[in-house]
């Protein structure tokens, strides 16, 4: 019997600073379930680990480079290898055969540094895994060029062993309702698997949902779902002569920060100084020592949550990915302040600008604060707790938000906080309810000394 242990898109960012634009994949938590996954498949007694892709989630100006902000290419490449080097050593640990192969959140330069790109099979218990590392081409995989030709190949070579492909994209079903997922010509890489019958399973990614196995003319296909959500799944294959037995696991019962109090930060004023806003990282500066508060508020016991209004996106100065870039950039500063526990666990963002915004697409602004839609939605999805939580702010709408969710609100002296607090003890007519501090940092020290 050959036992097949698969673990899918990762959207891992580790030395990479943020977290995936998509927010459910836990990209800062990827490291260390992954090691727990492992420890799961050994003890499953798996006989090799395939990884089908986006093993990270290489921010997008890397995967699409421009040339109109700064945001330190070489450095980011620096970090996107040491996390592919950080992979490999803990599959290395495994003392297991193992196969990797990027996806399309992977990037392919960096990538094949640290992987052998001419490793492209591996023979374990008679079977022949086989990598085959498509792209994408006008928004769509396809087989073509050199995998193609490889392909063709190794379904007629004289090595007669059943054979397991792996690829990032799927084959089959045809998965392509809003993004297309399954390859441009799947049906005739379908007709000419089964033509061979040769090939015994087909395995791969991409698909976050995953797929059971579908047995089309001699050959399974099955779409793993991905890791990098909760319940954090991954699986495990049973071949015996014909028969084919899949088990999922998943990881975790509940999520990660389940049950804990969050810490709301604004952002410009708070964590950074406001002369960022409207603009790229060209103009970020840190408040005092933030990078060392969200450290000190994760020593406390909070998860740490940004909510912050960028209407500016919505006025047309900038485009979400320049926030989403912006955000990474930022990431990158509070670790260099405060170390690895100094980044956000999330960073929500509203981008409505009402009357003026530059198209009828930015002009709601109903999930910006004071509204408390942004918070609730991170609540849901970490499955933390509101009692205990805080909101800490510059501003009125800060204040007003922390109010409506009937939480403690604290008014930083950074930022406008100054001015709007003096605003507020000449006319506080919605009677808000605050405490005021200096910054983020005296803040973050006071709360830790509580729980000391």
């Amino acid at each position: 019997m050959l036992k097949i242990g698969q673990i899918t898109d990762l959207h891992c960012r580790f030395n990479l600073p943020g977290s995936s634009k998509c927010i459910p994949r836990r990209s800062r938590d990827m490291v260390s379930l992954f090691k727990k996954a492992l420890k799961k498949l050994q003890v499953e007694q798996v006989d090799i680990i395939i990884l089908t892709g986006d093993i990270l989630d290489v921010p997008d100006v890397l995967l699409k480079p421009n040339d109109y902000y700064d945001y330190d290419l070489e450095n980011l490449k620096s970090q996107t290898k040491r996390d592919y080097l950080l992979f490999q050593e803990i599959l290395d640990e495994t003392g297991l055969p193992y196969v990797v192969l990027p996806g399309n959140h992977d990037l392919d330069a960096v990538f094949w540094e640290v992987f052998d790109k001419n490793k492209n099979e591996v023979i374990v218990k008679e079977h022949r895994f086989i990598r085959f590392c498509d792209r994408e081409l006008d928004g769509q995989a396809h087989r073509y060029d050199y995998e193609r030709v490889r392909m063709l190949d190794v379904l007629e070579d004289d090595n007669e062993l059943p054979q397991i492909h792996l690829q990032h994209y799927v084959i089959t079903p045809e998965l392509n309702d809003g993004y297309r997922h399954t390859y441009f010509d799947s049906s005739d890489i379908i007709k000419k698997l089964g033509a061979s019958k040769r090939v015994k399973l087909s395995m791969n990614g991409h698909y976050h949902g995953g797929t059971d196995l579908i047995s089309i003319d001699n050959t399974n296909y099955v779409t793993g779902p991905s890791f990098s959500e909760f319940p954090h799944p991954i699986r495990v294959f049973e071949l015996e002569e014909n028969n084919i037995v899949t088990k999922t696991i998943e990881l975790l019962d509940q999520p990660i920060h389940f049950n804990k109090p969050v810490a709301f930060l604004d952002r410009d004023g708070v964590i950074n100084t406001l002369s960022a806003y409207r603009t790229g990282p060209d103009l970020f500066e840190l408040t005092n020592n933030s990078g060392q508060a969200i450290a000190n508020l994760h020593k406390a016991g909070f998860v740490v949550v940004v909510i912050t209004s960028q209407s500016c996106v919505g006025q047309g100065y900038v485009s979400p990915n320049t926030i989403f870039a912006n955000h990474d950039y930022l990431c990158n500063m509070l670790r260099e302040n405060g170390g690895d526990e100094a980044q956000p666990d999330l960073i929500l963002f509203s981008t409505g600008a009402n009357q003026s915004a530059v198209h009828e697409d930015f002009v709601d602004s109903s999930n910006a604060k004071p509204s408390t839609v942004l918070p609730e939605q991170a609540l849901e999805l970490l499955k933390a707790r509101l009692e205990g939580s805080f909101f800490v702010g510059d501003n009125i709408g800060d204040i007003e938000t922390g109010n409506n969710l009937n939480i403690d609100s604290y008014l930083v002296q950074t930022g406008a906080g100054s001015s709007v607090h003096e605003k507020l003890q000449s006319n506080n007519n919605k009677k808000l309810n605050y405490e005021v501090v200096a910054d983020l940092f005296t803040l973050s020290k006071l709360l830790l000394e509580k729980t000391t």
